[in-house]
């Protein structure tokens, strides 16, 4: 079984000049756990997750453990939170990707998961062009089903 019979090829993505504002609003609006960046000729450049979001609003454990008192000051987030509304997805996301073709058995995708610590892997062609994406679920399911036949 590979990728390709298994992905998500209707995929939402952003620009490297979107607002983490309106990223945000499209992570909260169709549930997901991140967005891929892409360029004008839809080239994968990034990917935007809950958790590159989260890192710019609360401190890092080494600023935590400089200064504990303003680390727990909630309050101090709630303020950073228009900051990091305003940054682009250029300017938090993630460009040290794991991808996979559609050619790619579903097997090995499972196992980039695992060792990578991902949770979906954007699907791209050889130039590198956006063509969906495969999330842990798709694989679950894929498996369960494979393994129940």
């Amino acid at each position: 079984m590979i990728v390709s019979s298994i992905m998500n090829r209707t995929v939402q993505s952003v620009r490297p000049e979107t607002s983490v504002h309106d990223i945000i609003d499209l992570i909260v609006q169709h549930g997901f756990s991140g967005v891929p960046v892409v360029d004008a000729q839809g080239i994968l450049v990034g990917i935007v997750s809950e958790k590159d979001i989260l890192r710019r609003l609360f401190p890092s454990y080494g600023e935590f453990m400089e200064d504990p008192v303003s680390g727990m000051q909630w309050d101090l987030t709630g303020m950073k939170k228009g900051e990091v509304e305003g940054l682009l997805a250029r300017e938090v996301m993630t460009t040290t990707l794991v991808t996979v073709e559609e050619k790619t058995e579903t097997i090995k995708a499972c196992a980039l998961m695992t060792a990578r610590r991902v949770r979906r892997l954007p699907v791209v062609d050889q130039s590198g062009r956006l063509t969906g994406i495969v999330s842990q679920g798709d694989v679950f399911r894929a498996l369960l089903k494979y393994a129940t036949q």
